[in-house]
């Protein structure tokens, strides 16, 4: 994770270059293709169901040393499609806060005469 003065310094470097940079939502597996992986993995261990942590490790490694390359790049090929469906939930997100907002605000100042 970044210091605050760093991501200053990385959101100037982006504006002075003219990189348009896309509004990440905080810790979105969506966005996070490795949480595909770690899922892969999680189910390789359950089906194993080792005993101790000497299997459980062997597991881990062997089934993240069995990840196809095809597999990780299907998740890269699917960045584009996942960043734009991320900034249509952003999109509807910011819409359905606004109309709740001006609903609660519609009945407590026009309705409730609060």
């Amino acid at each position: 994770m970044f210091c605050r003065p760093a991501v200053f310094v990385i959101s100037s470097w982006f504006q002075t270059n003219k990189i348009k940079v896309m509004e990440w939502p905080a810790q979105s597996p969506d966005l996070n293709p490795i949480e595909n992986l770690w899922g892969d993995i999680k189910n390789a261990v359950s089906e194993a169901k080792p005993r101790n942590a000497e299997e459980l490790w062997t597991v881990v490694k062997s089934s993240w040393a069995g990840i196809p390359v095809y597999r990780c790049q299907k998740l890269v090929d699917s960045m584009q499609h996942r960043c734009q469906a991320a900034t249509v939930m952003a999109m509807l997100n910011k819409t359905i806060c606004t109309l709740f907002y001006f609903t609660i605000f519609f009945l407590c100042h026009c309705v409730l005469r609060v």
